[in-house]
């Protein structure tokens, strides 16, 4: 019990209560999902202005967010690094805000598995999201929209990742560091500031 006669319960009860209400009244104003194809298009220009990217829509990428382990949940929090944690998976625009969350997963959990195992990785596997179409480039290549990953992913027709193996060519290695550094900038950003 605290010193105002609080039981531990309560304190939880309090604090969950309010960050549901902070959620619901503020996520709609800092951390709106793109609804339209139109403003997935947005994110594409900003990508391919910023980046050099284009049809990207998004750079993926999960972080541990440390956190004390909870009475008996065992290993469930327990991660790779070796402490406990929560991990944060997020999809960033090219200006570094996040436009896609899933928040809360056990830290011992990989960023695939939370993925294919959340909302918005049933809505991209689902094309449930109303993504731009595809675009032409100026040699005529159709490239469809994109999210750029690290390499922990599975290719997909919508996912994008940095090319494997230690034997590239110069050009090719000089392309996958340049996706690679983007993709993590693009993340590292907001979860620091967060």
């Amino acid at each position: 019990m605290s010193s105002k006669r609080l039981g531990r319960t309560t304190v939880c009860n309090i604090i969950n209560e309010t960050t549901k209400a902070i959620w619901d009244v503020l996520q709609l104003s800092y951390l709106k999902a793109p609804e339209s194809s139109d403003e997935w298009k947005k994110i594409a220009n900003q990508f391919e202005n910023e980046l050099n990217f284009p049809n990207c829509i998004g750079a993926i990428d999960g972080r541990q967010v440390c956190i004390e382990a909870p009475v008996s949940s065992g290993s469930a929090y327990y991660n790779y690094k070796n402490y406990h944690s929560m991990v944060l998976l997020a999809i960033c625009d090219a200006k570094y805000c996040f436009t896609l969350v899933d928040i809360g997963s056990y830290g011992r959990d990989n960023d695939v598995s939370i993925f294919n195992e959340s909302k918005m990785g049933e809505a991209f596997k689902n094309n449930l999201f109303k993504l731009t179409k595809n675009r032409q480039l100026s040699n005529g290549t159709q490239v469809p929209p994109v999210l750029i990953e690290d390499d922990i992913f599975m290719l997909k027709p919508w996912l994008m990742k940095p090319f494997p193996g230690k034997n590239l060519t110069i050009k090719k290695n000089v392309s996958s560091t340049i996706d690679y550094l983007g993709l993590e900038g693009q993340l590292k950003t907001p979860l620091e500031l967060w």
